[in-house]
């Protein structure tokens, strides 16, 4: 195991390369370039670099075994050209042949790895071989042989972020920016039914080369986030220069009148054109100058007007105080060590939060979190707290969100005992909530969980959001904990009654996820995803005619087509299984037509394999590819 002292390791090495003497001094090229751009850091490095040295006997298949099952291993940069189905690594005595096959297994045993860069040699098997031992990004692309200019531009690009300690998310995004028209980063997607991988444009690779990208799992996407412990540089030397004489002074200043005129109307043209001035200017022009949030890694929050009833001359400044203080705590690093939250207040002249102000301002002062509302006295000494809050969810969309609270006027007033889930929970679920629209599982379970107020009917939401997370990062004993409360307040819940079958699915407890299915269908008898899942686990325990069942069901069920190609395909392979040839190509056929998509779906089922060869098996493919 690694200790907080031991530097993670960058392993660099090459394949396919060692028979061409022109190709491999490329392939060690890149592999010096990329040695040369952490060359700065302070001694000793807050990391290693283990650079592949035929001449001093230092090979990648030693590295690999040296630091099996050591999470020291962060990042794994392979330099070569492509192959059919094999790796050859430069030994000690003569190369090394790895299979592709075996290559994900292989990585699989260093649980500390970030990524792996497969420079050139990138292939669908091998790629998809090694996120499958939950490695979170492979950035790969495929060359045949010879020219590697745009392999090793992308590799510069990509390492020189790395080297500055900026995210493994950062440098993607730069790469696909700097390169549009050969790198893209791609969100691959795991089919539990297929226990296959899918990514936008797989279908039509058609036997092509991987196309050049970062290749990363939805579930996984979260731990981009990962940099290296990069040390601040120490500041550069200072050059001596001589004194200038009157001559070079006055055709310097001529140059600096000259180059300051060029900057300014630059600058001028970048607001304009690159920042959107005009727009930004009327949209904020009732906006104060200063609410812009510093552009840092943290989590923005923007309080508005906290009043009684909306009336600023009837709000007791205490009350509008000690939620506005529970607010501000959550940035006291005091009380939250950990904390990234930014915290600003923002008082309107109107007193009340005016109608789409909130709105302009989310965006306008790069806030995450904008919150408001009221309170009111009511009877018995009590108050009721309404908040209002937007939050930002998926790309530029905003989601708006309400929570109505009760308290005891006393607890209240007492700001050191003041009910901390009241406040800090609505602050809590919203963040929550933008991580999970955002598919970042890790951060939406970390602030999920931290919700202390959970036996109102308005948390049975949030549960629902939380198993889901759990079980995108394959935490199901967690997943089902949360369905179990999610059930035992509100035992009819078809949905989650569904959702924990799938939970136990993936823990391979089949019988208790066929009574959940069961429970599921008696409750709600046009489900048609608890019929199909439910198909499913019946097709797997060999239960054919009640899996067939099952289906026939879906789609009597789901009458358009795209929700008809997965139960086609499903019957398709249980005909296949039985050998029943008319009804296993009768039914792939339908699947096909519905949009089934075949690299996903018909080659994972071993029944298809006694028909890959038969001349129908291969029109279908051509006709419907």
């Amino acid at each position: 195991m690694q200790s907080q002292s031991d530097p993670p390791i960058i392993l660099l090495a090459t394949v396919n390369g060692a028979s061409d003497r022109r190709a491999q001094k490329l392939l060690d090229q890149e592999s010096r370039m990329i040695e040369t751009l952490f060359a700065r850091q302070q001694q000793p490095a807050p990391f290693e670099i283990v650079r592949e040295d035929p001449e001093s006997g230092v090979f990648v298949v030693d590295q690999l075994k040296k630091y099996a099952f050591n999470d020291r291993v962060a990042v794994l940069h392979l330099a070569g050209y492509g192959s059919s189905d094999v790796l050859r690594f430069r030994g000690a005595r003569n190369a090394e042949v790895l299979k592709n096959a075996s290559i994900g297994p292989l990585v699989g045993q260093f649980p500390g790895l970030q990524m792996v860069f497969l420079n050139g040699c990138g292939s669908p098997e091998l790629m998809e071989s090694i996120l499958l031992q939950d490695v979170p990004v492979v950035t790969a692309s495929y060359l045949k042989s010879g020219n590697r200019r745009y392999a090793q531009e992308i590799a510069h690009t990509f390492y020189a972020g790395l080297a500055k300690g900026q995210t493994i998310r950062h440098t993607l995004k730069r790469v696909a920016h700097d390169y549009p028209n050969r790198f893209a980063n791609r969100l691959v997607s795991y089919d539990f039914q297929t226990d296959q991988l899918d990514w936008a444009g797989k279908a039509k690779m058609n036997g092509h080369g991987l196309p050049w990208g970062g290749y990363v799992l939805q579930e996984n996407e979260p731990r981009l986030s990962w940099k290296l412990p990069i040390q601040a540089l120490p500041p550069e030397p200072l050059k001596e220069r001589s004194l200038p004489t009157e001559e070079s002074e006055n055709t310097s200043r001529l140059a600096r009148l000259i180059g300051s005129g060029i900057l300014l109307c630059g600058m001028i043209l970048a607001a304009l054109f690159l920042l959107d001035i005009p727009k930004r200017f009327f949209a904020a022009a009732d906006l104060p100058q200063d609410c812009v949030f510093e552009e840092v890694e943290s989590y923005n929050v923007l309080t508005l007007p906290f009043t009684e009833g909306g009336n600023c001359i009837k709000t007791d400044p205490r009350y509008a105080e000690t939620i506005e203080g529970r607010i501000a705590s959550l940035a006291d690093q005091n009380t939250y060590p950990e904390s990234d939250f930014q915290i600003q207040r923002f008082t309107t002249e109107a007193c009340a939060v005016p109608e789409g102000l909130a709105e302009r301002m989310i965006t306008y002062c790069k806030a995450d979190l904008v919150l408001w509302g009221n309170y009111e006295m009511v009877a018995e000494g009590g108050i009721n707290m309404n908040f209002e809050y937007l939050y930002q969810s998926k790309g530029e969309v905003v989601k708006r969100g309400a929570t109505s609270l009760y308290m005891e006027e006393g607890i209240f007033l007492d700001s050191m005992n003041f009910m901390s889930s009241s406040v800090e929970d609505m602050v809590f679920r919203a963040r929550g909530l933008g991580h999970y629209d955002r598919g970042e599982y890790e951060e939406a379970v970390r602030f999920l969980s931290r919700m202390r107020v959970t036996e109102d009917a308005a948390y049975l939401a949030i549960a629902d959001r939380l198993a889901r997370s759990f079980a995108k990062i394959k935490d199901y004993p967690q997943a089902q904990a949360q369905y179990d409360w999610i059930l035992k307040n509100s035992p009819e819940n078809h949905i989650a009654l569904n959702e924990r079958g799938n939970t136990y699915v993936f823990m391979k407890d089949y019988d208790q996820a066929l009574l959940d299915f069961n429970d599921a269908i008696r409750i709600s008898p046009e489900y048609a995803d608890a019929y199909y899942n439910r198909g499913l686990v019946l097709f797997h325990l060999d239960r054919y005619e009640e899996a067939i069942d099952d289906m026939k069901q879906v789609l009597q069920l789901n009458s358009e087509a795209a929700q008809q190609a997965k139960p086609y395909g499903v019957l398709a392979a249980i005909y296949a299984e039985q050998r029943e040839r008319e009804l296993f190509f009768s039914h792939l056929e339908l699947a096909l037509k519905n949009g089934l998509k075949i690299e996903s779906f018909i080659y994972y089922y071993s029944a298809f394999r006694a028909y890959r060869s038969d001349p129908a098996f291969k029109e279908l493919v051509v006709r419907y590819k």
